[in-house]
């Protein structure tokens, strides 16, 4: 699995988010723990995927799924004009 930029750097040999987490856990609210353990995981072909197949040739390709983590912006309604 290829990691994006975000996952390397929250999830890299350091344990950057651990830490963080270690150390401010308390005031994390439950809600940007839940994402980013879902974001942790997102693009990992273990957790789910899409199995597209050629009609013509035959040839398949596996594509992960995403976790899709618009939880926290979701409750956030723009302003109407």
């Amino acid at each position: 699995m290829k990691k994006n930029i975000l996952q390397t750097i929250f999830f890299d040999k350091h344990q950057n988010w651990a830490t963080f987490l270690k150390d401010h856990g308390r005031r994390i609210r439950p809600v940007v723990q839940k994402e980013v353990a879902k974001f942790e995981s997102c693009g990992d072909i273990r957790k789910g995927y899409r199995l597209f197949v050629c009609e013509s040739c035959h040839n398949t390709k596996l594509v992960a799924l995403k976790c899709k983590g618009s939880d926290l912006y979701s409750r956030r309604k723009p302003a109407m004009a």
